[in-house]
């Protein structure tokens, strides 16, 4: 998969949150990266992450 060609959105209580390029780029690797590790995903589309605080 080719990180150059992705949309990333990060959205807080509903609020979109505007990355410049580094932070997207950044954080874009590091999912990869996660998503990349994981032995149950192959190629993949789309991934949502969802993180709720109690």
């Amino acid at each position: 998969m080719n990180i150059i060609n992705t949309e990333l959105e990060l959205k807080v209580d509903g609020k979109n949150i505007v990355m410049n390029s580094f932070v997207e780029r950044i954080t874009s690797n590091i999912i990869f990266a996660i998503l990349g590790s994981l032995h149950d995903i192959d190629e993949w589309k789309n991934a949502t992450i969802t993180i709720k605080r109690n």
